[in-house]
């Protein structure tokens, strides 16, 4: 009995001081996302809240707009980082959807829209706007000449569709 209660004692103390930290890592990443103009320091904090315990748990809910906005950044670098961030996340699939397809015709950089697509398939197994919106590009895409069609974003569309009819 004595060494049951030592152990959950000691798995207290060890885990308080790592969840303490966690949410100060979270905090500051959140600080960054509000307060950076560097987008280096942006895409890292969109980053490591990605691929935090806590955002996923929801603990850290009030990055999520944060992330969203981050869509809009002038830095494709930060656009693809928040896309990525978002498809893995899935907070209000049908609104981050709507939010992510304006990346579906990105000009800057490809990441931005490889992204987003990926994204949007992850996030339409909860909702049908991000199956419509793909199967829309997939057939633009297509039917474009050859010279001026982006062969490997169709072939992207393609296996985001299939994904997402597989899931529904």
């Amino acid at each position: 009995m004595r060494a049951a209660f030592f152990v959950l004692t000691a798995t207290l103390l060890v885990s308080a001081p790592a969840s303490a930290q966690l949410k100060v890592e979270v905090e500051r990443n959140i600080k960054i996302l509000k307060t950076s103009q560097k987008p280096a320091e942006i895409k890292d904090a969109i980053g490591r809240l990605e691929r935090s315990e806590n955002l996923k748990k929801g603990a850290a809910r009030e990055a999520v707009p944060l992330i969203a906005k981050a869509l809009k950044d002038k830095d494709a670098t930060v656009r693809a980082a928040a896309a990525s961030a978002l498809g893995s996340l899935m907070y209000d699939p049908e609104t981050w959807a709507k939010d992510l397809a304006p990346l579906l015709d990105e000009k800057e950089t490809r990441d931005a829209r490889w992204y987003a697509v990926e994204a949007l398939a992850d996030l339409g197994k909860h909702g049908t706007f991000a199956l419509d919106a793909l199967t829309s590009l997939r057939d633009k895409e297509a039917a474009k000449p050859d010279g001026m069609r982006d062969n490997e974003i169709l072939q992207l569309y393609r296996a985001a569709v299939d994904k997402l009819k597989k899931a529904q």
